[in-house]
């Protein structure tokens, strides 16, 4: 197809249109679909988050035993801890 812009020929080529493959990832609901890699890394972040949860608990309670007095460190535990030998 030639049109005429001016006295300037234009050429203008149609390219066939390609159909658009759909995901079988869930939608959003903003209409985005996320790709499985997206899912494994949202899934970790998740798993990541929710372990900090559970380090933060244990140091409350290990915290609270330090203030309760009811927190015992066996005492080869400490002296090795203390001369830098691994306690395996």
């Amino acid at each position: 197809m030639t049109t005429n812009n001016g006295g300037v020929g234009t050429s203008v080529h149609r390219v066939p249109r390609v159909p658009i493959q759909k995901s079988d990832a869930p939608e959003h609901a903003s209409g985005a679909r996320l790709s499985d890699s997206a899912r494994s890394l949202a899934a970790a972040r998740k798993a990541v988050e929710e372990a900090m949860d559970v380090r933060e608990q244990r140091v409350a309670e290990i915290r609270q035993r330090v203030a309760d007095g009811t927190y015992v460190v066996p005492s080869h535990t400490l002296a090795r801890k203390m001369l830098g030998a691994s306690d395996t």
